[in-house]
């Protein structure tokens, strides 16, 4: 607890030194015996013949005069050289004010005729010295008043606990420069402290203002904005400075504070300024002229300047920046309840909004759901601090989007957002809730995470597992937790809009405890995203673009982005092509430069100029539309299916195309495929590359196939397919589950025994969703499944993409065996093409039921006519020659083909469909 001391200055005294001298007598510790006006000379001290603990504290300190702009000040100077407390933490702000604020800057605000009371803390340890007591003494002066306002010696905690005491007094805390002097302290504070030295008192400088809010509005009579041209004529493209010229009409009060947020259109803070004293008065106006210095690069596109007055938002100045040339700034007055006041006003003031996930790309549509609910957790503090009686407040979201590590982050800061007052933040996969390792206690993990929710925040991901019979018991318990309003608790749920959706529909009551202003969603990345997250991670390799490296990134950047070459990038692919692409290139240049360089600096070594940049995002794409279309466009026959699902891919990449542009978009979903045909025709092959091509255009966030069958998927005993099914589904997370011969798990409607339906039923809700971000492919003969199609209406639903892969001709088979053979290197002779060609063609005209297409022309090369054409090789005594190697006779082809042509009598053996014992 503070220890406080009644020291007063006797008002009555009007000189200086009377008063000053009146105080120390009545402490009884001091005799002041000169009057030295050197600003480095200290005045005598008298030590008492009784000394209390009072006068031993006192007698730490003597007096001096210091002059600081141009007025002499009486302040208090330590007995020794150094401080014997290191100050590690300052906070001087206004107590009515801290409600909302995270860190106070060097301004306080007060409302007009009412107490005002300023709140000191510090946070000190004691470096030296172990018999020394524990006060320091903290003097706060008006500038340009040599009389201080107050001084209070303070009882400071040694352990490094925070001490803090207020002073409160209407009459002399008015608007105004001050500072604070604290003394036998040493200035510990990090870098761009505060802080300054006063003779040797540490000194603090402040403002004290009245809010914007209870002001008259300056009038604002011209605004505009320009850059320095860079390279080439171009305003974009570099990081820098932009010059901000306003006219206001009239004079402006010393007292008054301007600044200015820069935010560009995905409301991305790109840089603030204060006004300072760049305060001038011309022609009846006060021009203020600032310079937003920015980090990040300018891009082309429309910007926001948020006018501030004494921390009141009070005007929006917008223009466009083009590469050529400005847009005259458009000037708006701000209202209380628009999006930019609230955002400067409240959301500026919190550190994990303006340091941390402001950074965060894909935020623009979130940033537009935060304001209500920001100017909802003022009101609600508001009230508290009034002591009324509110209703409980939500304090449940939704978080939907495409990525996953942006939801994650976003909701990781809501707490600190909020002011939700959850100490821990717990990321759950819903997965581990329901894969229990015990089977005496299944579900120990979702009750331990339930029993300890109390002041936790709770992000949940992958919960549409949650919906299969398994996790219905999970989804109970969490229910019942969210019902229970003891707790003070947060569940945020991470996931697809689909996911949501569905979960809400299975779980109505779940709807009252997200409302819609808390489900928030993110988006894809922007061009600026795209720039500003590929330079951090160069930045994060300490490397430093130079200007002219800037202006080259960013023109590639914009012609791929212009292209659609760069639409569906996002933090996967940025990062790979970084990893791959440029940092290898970025080494290997600088390794260069090194070795042409006898004694290399460190900038050398750390800036990046425009020719280290390896820039071709359409060379490095692993994601793109058109590269990943060309093999299914490249693959032999299958003229149908390649035309069916080229009309959907350009759909769905015409739908992504409106969608960035903004325009209304139609749901494409869902796109689970049913694949009919013979084995060997095609079919997973096709699977694997709509995996990369749905990864392309978005829908899936990987792109890969998880190739299963009922013999992975059905168990022996009760659970054991449920849990396979969920095991499976969550590898598929993300990409493409082709499931073969997926007739097999259904035996008819009435035959409940069968543990294939248990798969079906698991796989039910997945195939629900509007979009998974997971595409099943069923596959099969055509006949079983029509079969299965028609016996469960519901599951046919569900599959609105009907692909059948016919057989491939004779010419179509000769094609895919030549290419094989092209791969391995080898090379037909005229005579064994044309037998190769006779022989194929032979097969297809008498080809029976076991017939495997494509399948049966590999087994033929690599089971027939390479065993044979090895076997001739061997034979030979002479040394084997490159040609002999790779060169295939008809005698080989002949042979090697006998065993495959019209000995294939047999009916295909299919796997049974029903209950297996």
């Amino acid at each position: 607890m503070t220890k406080k001391k009644n020291t007063t200055i006797d008002e009555n005294t009007n000189d200086l030194d009377e008063q000053i001298k009146a105080f120390l007598v009545d402490m009884g510790a001091y005799n002041l015996s000169s009057d030295n006006s050197n600003s480095s000379d200290t005045s005598n001290v008298t030590e008492p013949e009784s000394e209390s603990k009072s006068d031993y504290d006192y007698r730490l300190y003597r007096t001096t005069r210091y002059v600081d702009k141009g007025v002499t000040y009486f302040i208090p100077v330590d007995t020794e050289s150094e401080g014997k407390y290191k100050l590690e933490d300052l906070i001087v702000n206004a107590d009515e004010e801290s409600f909302h604020h995270e860190r106070i800057q060097n301004r306080l605000y007060f409302k007009p005729d009412t107490k005002r009371t300023i709140r000191i803390a510090v946070c000190a340890s004691k470096v030296r010295g172990n018999d020394s007591p524990n006060n320091a003494l903290f003097t706060l002066y008006r500038e340009g008043c040599r009389t201080p306002i107050f001084k209070r010696l303070e009882y400071i905690d040694p352990n490094g606990y925070e001490n803090s005491f207020t002073y409160e007094d209407s009459e002399k805390l008015l608007p105004g420069c001050y500072f604070l002097l604290i003394g036998n302290m040493e200035n510990k504070l990090e870098t761009e402290s505060p802080l300054e030295l006063m003779g040797t008192q540490l000194c603090y400088r402040f403002r004290i203002l009245t809010e914007g809010v209870y002001l008259p509005k300056p009038e604002i009579k011209r605004v505009s904005v320009s850059r320095p041209v860079v390279e080439q004529g171009s305003i974009c493209g570099t990081s820098g400075k932009l010059d901000i010229k306003i006219a206001l009409k009239g004079w402006i009060e010393e007292t008054s504070d301007f600044c200015i947020f820069c935010y560009n259109s995905d409301h991305r803070l790109i840089a603030c300024v204060e006004t300072g004293e760049k305060l001038t008065t011309q022609d009846q106006n006060t021009w203020l002229k600032l310079s937003l210095n920015s980090s990040d690069i300018w891009v082309e596109g429309n910007y926001s300047l948020v006018f501030v007055y004494n921390e009141e938002p009070i005007y929006l100045f917008t223009f466009y920046l083009s590469s050529r040339a400005f847009v005259q700034c458009e000037i708006k007055e701000l209202q209380p309840d628009t999006f930019h006041y609230l955002m400067v006003k409240y959301g500026e003031k919190k550190v994990a909004w303006k340091s941390i996930l402001c950074k965060v790309p894909g935020m623009r549509k979130m940033w537009e759901q935060f304001i209500p609910l920001i100017e909802e957790t003022v009101f609600y503090e508001l009230s508290c601090r009034q002591g009324m009686s509110i209703a409980k407040r939500n304090r449940h979201f939704v978080i939907t989007g495409v990525e996953s590590s942006v939801k994650i982050k976003a909701a990781t800061y809501l707490s600190s957002i909020f002011l939700l007052g959850n100490d821990h933040v717990d990321k759950v996969d819903a997965m581990s809730l329901i894969s229990s390792k015990n089977a005496m206690t299944p579900y120990e993990e979702v009750d331990t995470l339930m029993n300890n929710r109390s002041y936790h925040m709770i992000c949940l991901n992958n919960f549409s597992v949650l919906l299969s019979p398994n996790g219905l018991p999970v989804l109970r318990k969490i229910t019942e937790a969210l019902q229970n309003q003891e707790h003070s608790w947060s569940l945020v749920l991470c996931g697809t809009e689909s996911e949501v959706a569905q979960l809400f529909e299975m779980v109505p009551e779940w709807n009252a405890f997200f409302p819609k202003e808390y489900r928030l969603e993110t988006g894809n990345y922007s061009l600026a995203d795209i720039l500003y997250l590929l330079v951090y991670l160069l930045e994060q390799q300490k490397y430093k673009l130079s200007p002219d490296a800037e202006l080259c990134l960013y023109d590639a950047i914009k012609q791929s982005w212009d292209k659609g070459e760069l639409m569906y990038w996002g933090e996967k692919e940025i990062t790979g092509f970084v990893e791959n692409a440029m940092l290898p290139f970025i080494r290997k240049r600088i390794m260069k430069r090194v070795l042409l360089t006898a004694s290399p600096d460190a900038q050398a070594l750390w800036t990046l100029r425009a020719d280290d940049l390896e820039l071709s995002f359409r060379n490095n794409q692993t994601n793109s539309f058109e590269e990943n279309i060309k093999p299914l466009q490249a693959m032999i026959g299958l003229t149908e299916v390649k035309e069916r699902l080229a009309e959907h891919f350009n759909l769905s990449c015409l739908q992504k195309m409106r969608q960035q542009a903004g325009l209304p978009v139609e749901d494409g979903g869902p796109y689970h495929m049913i694949f009919t045909g013979n084995p060997g025709t095609g079919k997973t092959t096709v699977a694997k590359l709509i995996g990369k091509i749905y990864h392309s255009l978005g829908i899936l966030s990987k792109g890969d196939v998880v190739v299963t069958d009922r013999s992975h998927i059905v168990g022996q005993y009760v659970g054991d397919t449920e849990n396979n099914m969920l095991d499976i589904l969550e590898k598929s997370r993300g990409n493409v589950l082709f499931i073969d011969e997926a007739y097999t798990l259904y035996c008819g409607k009435d035959d409940r025994r069968d543990f294939g339906l248990r798969a079906i039923e698991v796989l039910l809700p997945i195939l629900a969703q509007k979009n998974p971000d997971m595409l099943v492919i069923m596959a099969g003969y055509e006949k079983e499944m029509e079969l299965m199609m028609n016996g469960n209406q519901g599951l046919a639903g569900r599959f609105p993409h009907k692909l059948y892969f016919s057989d491939y001709t004779a010419d179509e088979l000769f094609r895919i065996g030549q290419n094989l053979l092209e791969k391995g290197e080898y090379l037909l002779t005229k005579e064994a093409e044309e037998l190769f060609r006779k022989l194929i063609a032979e097969a297809v005209a008498n080809k029976n039921a076991l017939f495997s297409n494509a399948r049966w022309v590999e087994q033929v090369i690599s089971s027939g006519i390479l065993p044979v054409m090895a076997k001739r090789l061997m034979r030979t005594c002479q040394t084997l020659s490159k040609d002999m190697l790779r060169t295939i006779e008809s005698g080989d082809v002949e042979e090697g083909m006998y065993r495959f042509i019209n000995v294939l009598e047999e009916k295909p053996k299919r796997n049974p469909i029903g209950f297996r014992a």
